[in-house]
C-alpha cells in the first residue's frame, strides 16, 4: 500500500480524547469525507467499517479513506462486522434486513462527526465495545441467551448516548453541526442524500 502522509483521526486528539483541529480542519473533513463516500456508494459499494481510525488527514493531503476489508455491495445484507460504536440502529432488528444501502455508512460517518466537531469524545473512550457477533445470538442456552442480553442493551445504552449527543445538534445554525443531526436519524427512511449534505456546506 502506498505511504499516506497523514495520521488517522484517531490519532489527532487532545489529553480528553477530543479532536485536536481547528475550524478549517472540520469543515473540510467534513466535506471531503462525505465526497469520498458519495464516490464508493456510486461506484456500487458500502464501506462498512468508517470510523475515525480508518480515516486518514492532514490539511495538505486532505481525507483519505482506508481499510476496505469489511466492504462490499451497496445493496446487500450487514457483512455482521464493524465496530460497535458506529453501527447503525438498524442492526438491532430481529429480522435480517436484506439492503442496508447507503445510510449504514452515513450513519456511521454521523458518529466521527460528532467527534469530528467536538460534540463528543472518542468513542472507542467513552462506551465499552460490546460483542457484535452476540447480537444475535440465536442458540438460547442460558449463557448464549446472556450474552445475546449484554450485547443487546450494551448497544441500546450507546444509542441513547448517541440520542442526546444528537439533541445538542438540534438548535444550531452551524451547517456542519446540521449536518450531524440530519445523518443521525434514528428512522432509516429519513436518512439525507449525501449530495444534499454536501451542497448544505
Amino acid at each position: 500500500m502506498a505511504h499516506i502522509p497523514a495520521s488517522s483521526l484517531a490519532e489527532q486528539v487532545d489529553g480528553r480524547k477530543f479532536f485536536a483541529g481547528d475550524e478549517e480542519d472540520i469543515r473540510q473533513i467534513f466535506r471531503e469525507s462525505l465526497s469520498a463516500v458519495q464516490y464508493i456508494h456510486e461506484i456500487g459499494f458500502r464501506h462498512n467499517d468508517l470510523k475515525p481510525a480508518n480515516i486518514m488527514y492532514s490539511k495538505v493531503r486532505g481525507v483519505v479513506i482506508v481499510d476496505f476489508g469489511l466492504s462490499g455491495p451497496l445493496k446487500s445484507k450487514w457483512s455482521g462486522g464493524g465496530t460497535a460504536q458506529y453501527l447503525p440502529i438498524e442492526v438491532l432488528e430481529e429480522e435480517e434486513i436484506n439492503d442496508y444501502g447507503g445510510a449504514f455508512d452515513l450513519w456511521s460517518l454521523g458518529v466521527v462527526f460528532l467527534f469530528v466537531g467536538g460534540k463528543m469524545a472518542l468513542a472507542e473512550s467513552l462506551w465499552r465495545q460490546w460483542k457484535i457477533a452476540d447480537l444475535h445470538l440465536r442458540v438460547m442456552t442460558g449463557w448464549e441467551k446472556q450474552k445475546r442480553e449484554v450485547a443487546r442493551s450494551s448497544m441500546q445504552g450507546w444509542l441513547n448516548e448517541i440520542k442526546t449527543y444528537r439533541m445538542t445538534c438540534r438548535d444550531e445554525e452551524d451547517t456542519c453541526v446540521k449536518c450531524i443531526y440530519a445523518m443521525l436519524d434514528p428512522e432509516p427512511a429519513k436518512s439525507p442524500a449525501i449530495d444534499e449534505l454536501i451542497r448544505s456546506l
